[in-house]
């Protein structure tokens, strides 16, 4: 590429970081000085790109503030990284290079990425008050390709990088480290304040810091399983008593996090992942002379030990619940993913390359109706925005608000339906992503069925919301939900006054669509198909799966003959793709856009590795 075209593709996407910035819902200021910050670091400190994406990756989506669900604070944060890149000189060629077989993958998968987000983007939705915050319109197929986009326009950035590979193998392995403590640190801080630390009675599964999870999914379980391969090379590769020490805290600290999302597909890819590390070491020893013992020792202590975390885990009442619940809910998923097949259209197209990316909740919504979460969607009339919610198993709207214990609140608002028996319930609820707390609620009723605004109001204490000195105070957090099935209901104009007089609800006239509003819902399953290889054949054909099981198989035996060489990197990857996809097996990974990056990054970083590899793959 010649450097006026770089130049002019940075000032594309340096313009599209801007444009997004000043939208922003949570106000462009912080965020534009932050983006700022870092494109001067990274301008001056070129290396630091890949750590820093690996650190923040799992950080950056402030969904539940913003409301925004098409892009997130990750996007523009690649976006910048890319645009620093493209504006510096070009660096040395020379290095290693994907081979022949690994080219040929990834054009293919990139291939059917592309042509099956055509296919779902068509035909196309306006782009209207509902695009940056729905999954039911043609822009999801968008949300759901920049997982792969994102990963594939860093994928120069790991070739770069691979030329110098120890220092790439510790800067992927600090970037990995110092994210997992970040999202660690966050599902201790989410036990503490909704359950207890020991509580493995009550029903409570963390989200870290994924809000993906407000429709359900296995971001936050798939994350914890690929990261914590990198904890165990980390210490073994230079057992010393102080990385010993931090090493097998954060072990234990992250194995204790994979045992409270309380998830068997995550136990599954945890497991897997162990043993791979194990044999890793195994071959590590065998190859290496000056091998000690204390390095075996360590990785089968550490071991052990994580298993031990997961012991009380196990046998407490909500998790043997849901292990005694392992049949019906494996009958359910199996019905589930047979009724995922039969929406596909019957036609050769289809067949070969999917219904679309991101297509999934609308088909739901479209062939299964009675079975799909209520609807809802941002309306204009007459210059005037609200919100319209439709009927369905229970969805809510929610809105972030700083309501503190033992005060008095008027919650007013305007609303309108067809239907005379229509209903609304407003609850003020301590609220993690998925799970509400301690709650004061009111429904709300249209007098007579009308075309005109009927304006309600009425009195709320928060009574024990709320309550709780900071940084240990539950977030609370305002949601609107439609209570009538059948109904159709317009809210416009939501306040909620605390006693001196000032509105807590940002955008309550729905002026902005969604801004500020965040979504969740009860029953998970009209959201998503709950197995990463029948998404792919829904979303993507046989042209898909033979494409992603092509690319998987050519990095994974790479990575398999360098750990038998003793190479410990390549072990630790393969172990992280490994857990990966084991947790796939009962989880559609795809449907979160940041995992799926991850994932890619991981994918090709094998396929750089070395290898004496056969014809066909040179």
């Amino acid at each position: 590429m010649s450097r006026v075209a770089r130049a002019v593709l940075a000032l594309l996407l340096l313009c599209g970081v801007g444009s997004a910035a000043l939208i922003y819902p949570l106000g462009p200021t912080w965020l534009i000085l932050g983006l700022g910050m870092y494109a001067a670091v990274l301008w001056r400190y070129p290396r630091v790109g890949l750590p820093a994406i690996l650190v923040l990756l799992p950080l950056l989506n402030f969904a539940p503030w913003s409301g925004w669900i098409l892009l997130n604070e990750f996007d523009l944060l690649v976006a910048v990284t890319l645009a620093m890149r493209l504006l510096r000189p070009r660096a040395d060629t020379t290095g290693p290079a994907l081979s022949r077989g690994a080219k040929w993958a990834i054009g293919w998968v990139a291939a059917s990425f592309f042509v099956s987000a055509g296919i779902g983007l068509w035909p196309l939705s306006p782009f209207g008050a509902d695009a940056l915050f729905t999954y039911y319109t043609s822009f999801n197929s968008l949300r759901e390709l920049k997982g792969f986009a994102w990963a594939l326009a860093l994928l120069p950035l790991l070739i770069e990088e691979a030329r110098q590979p120890q220092r790439m193998e510790q800067r992927c392995v600090a970037g990995m480290l110092l994210g997992l403590c970040a999202v660690v640190a966050v599902i201790v801080w989410q036990r503490m304040v909704f359950t207890g630390l020991l509580d493995f009675a009550g029903d409570y599964r963390v989200e870290g810091t994924f809000p993906e999870l407000h429709a359900g999914g296995g971001d936050v379980h798939a994350y914890l399983v690929t990261a914590i391969p990198f904890v165990v090379a980390w210490i073994v590769l230079r057992p010393t008593a102080g990385r010993v020490a931090l090493g097998a805290a954060l072990f234990l600290l992250a194995s204790y996090a994979i045992g409270v999302t309380f998830t068997r597909g995550a136990y599954v890819g945890y497991c897997g992942a162990l043993v791979l590390m194990a044999s890793a070491m195994a071959c590590h020893g065998g190859r290496q002379r000056h091998w000690k013992l204390k390095r075996a020792a360590t990785a089968a202590v550490l071991a052990a030990a994580g298993l031990a975390v997961m012991i009380p885990i196990l046998s407490g009442s909500f998790m043997e619940a849901r292990l005694a619940g392992t049949q019906t809910e494996a009958t359910t998923r199996m019905r589930h993913w047979a009724r995922t097949i039969d929406m596909m259209d019957k036609d050769l197209t289809t067949s070969l390359f999917g219904m679309g990316l991101g297509s999934f909740p609308r088909a739901f919504l479209f062939k299964y109706p009675d079975a799909a979460s209520a609807t809802f969607s941002y309306a204009r009339e007459g210059g005037n925005g609200f919100l319209r919610l439709g009927s369905g198993k229970p969805l809510y709207l929610d809105q972030r608000v700083p309501v503190v214990a033992d005060k008095s609140y008027t919650l007013s608002l305007d609303l309108r339906s067809a239907n005379p028996e229509a209903k609304v319930d407003v609850t003020l609820c301590e609220k993690s992503v998925q799970y509400s707390f301690r709650c004061k609620a009111t429904s709300l009723q249209p007098r007579a069925a009308a075309t005109s605004w009927e304006h309600r109001e009425v009195k709320l204490d928060s009574e024990q919301v709320g309550s709780g000195p900071w940084p240990l105070s539950r977030p609370v957090a305002l949601s609107i939900a439609n209570a009538r099935r059948g109904s159709v209901v317009d809210v416009d104009n939501v306040r909620l006054l605390d006693e001196s007089g000032r509105d807590l609800i940002a955008n309550g006239d729905f002026s902005d669509g969604g801004s500020r509003w965040f979504f969740s819902a009860d029953d998970h399953l009209p959201w998503h198909i709950f197995n990463l290889w029948v998404q792919i054949l829904f979303q993507q054909g046989w042209a898909g799966v033979a494409a992603l099981t092509v690319a998987v198989l050519i990095s994974l035996r790479r990575l398999a003959t360098e750990m038998w060489r003793g190479d410990l990197f390549s072990a630790t990857l393969l172990a992280a793709l490994g857990g990966f996809l084991l947790t796939g097996l009962t989880e559609s990974l795809f449907d979160g856009p940041r995992v799926t990056t991850l994932f890619f990054l991981l994918l090709f970083l094998g396929l750089l590795r070395p290898s004496v590899a056969p014809a066909w793959d040179r």
